[in-house]
């Protein structure tokens, strides 16, 4: 079996996630870890059993026969560190949305293509087994032909104090669900429309708490995304000090000619309740299985690997990601023109306008 040598670039919770996955898995090795800030990184790689590095360059420098690198950083950082190891041969597996503009997401597709290695990224989704029915069942014609779906993905208030304004709601969260709608169903989406909601996020980041988009398909078919990180605090606050950690209100439903399909994991599968309330912990993305990381991310990282020793193209390239990443765009557009509906051609053709103007996207 090969041991794929993986270098860790940006070392927050999704990095940190991927790192240890690394590690307990049989045919990997976090040959290094790299991180803006020295503490962080130094940190992250003692718990790896690993190295720290400053910059992907000094990562890519002092590892001769490094196959792959994790890139887990913000957005605007992907590029950079994507291009630097693509142009080492590496493999490249950059956490969702692939970017914060087309450009980059283009630069980054082209790179890893020019060097032929696999360019996987993040959307988690495809490897949870619940969604992951509704494509099966999708594939079998079960559902005839797609009138509407709808889905649904609320974090708590939280989660969007704990990012602080660095991202939008619709890149962070509206854009798994995106991927999914696309995954689901092959006509393409022509149009976005989106409204924003307002509370305490707003307030404290200027980034709106809840977004509703509607997605207009070719074909007819409606697609709906609510998102929010402002579910009230008692979401979330019961799992300090507990092994028990909250993950949020998700939902899915697919309405065809044929078949209903509808996915609930507001409780995912467990509850409890106790004196301060109900508590529903997280079991499916990345639980604790007897000690070890389980659920999509496990799955993800090994078809990840998989892809790196076959030299193999990911179930979700770097076109995919590119998709959803369009269709978000569209929706924040929309956000900034008072809700009107937003043709996707328009971000490819402000894409194009940057292009010509010197810029490297939206």
């Amino acid at each position: 079996m090969q041991t794929v040598r993986t270098g860790v670039v940006g070392a927050g919770f999704m990095g940190r996630l991927h790192g240890r996955l690394l590690a307990e898995l049989p045919n990997a090795e976090v040959a290094g870890v790299v991180d803006a800030r020295p503490e962080v990184a130094a940190q992250v790689a003692e718990e790896m059993g690993t190295q720290a590095y400053p910059s992907v360059e000094s990562l890519l420098d002092g590892i001769s026969n490094l196959d792959a690198v994790i890139v887990a950083t913000p957005e605007p950082e992907h590029r950079p560190a994507v291009e630097a190891a693509a142009a080492r041969g590496c493999a490249v597996f950059v956490e969702k949305p692939i970017a914060s503009n087309v450009g980059d997401a283009d630069a980054m597709i082209e790179a890893c293509e020019r060097a032929a290695v696999p360019f996987m990224v993040g959307h988690i989704l495809r490897h949870e087994s619940a969604y992951v029915a509704m494509r099966q069942a999708v594939e079998e014609t079960r559902l005839g032909r797609l009138m509407t779906a709808y889905a649904r993905r609320n974090a708590t208030i939280q989660e969007g104090h704990r990012l602080g304004g660095r991202t939008s709601v619709v890149q962070y969260l509206a854009v798994h669900d995106a991927d999914l709608l696309l995954w689901y169903h092959n006509s393409p989406v022509e149009s976005v429309a989106a409204r924003a909601v307002r509370g305490r996020i707003a307030e404290s980041y200027g980034t709106p708490d809840f977004v509703w988009l509607w997605l207009h398909f070719a074909d007819g078919a409606l697609g709906i995304i609510e998102c929010g990180w402002a579910l009230p605090e008692g979401w979330g606050g019961w799992a300090d000090g507990t092994a028990w950690q909250p993950f949020g209100d998700c939902r899915m439903e697919l309405i065809g000619t044929d078949d209903v399909l509808s996915l609930d994991l507001r409780t995912m599968n467990v509850a409890g309740v106790d004196r301060s309330g109900w508590r529903f912990p997280e079991t499916r993305h990345w639980p604790l299985v007897n000690g070890r990381i389980g659920g999509a991310a496990r799955l993800q990282m090994e078809h990840f690997l998989e892809c790196v020793t076959t030299n193999t193209r990911p179930l979700c390239d770097g076109q995919a990601g590119r998709a959803a990443l369009t269709v978000c765009l569209a929706a924040e557009a929309s956000l900034v023109n008072d809700g009107a509906e937003v043709p996707l051609s328009a971000i490819e053709r402000r894409k194009e306008f940057e292009r010509s103007e010197g810029g490297q996207g939206t």
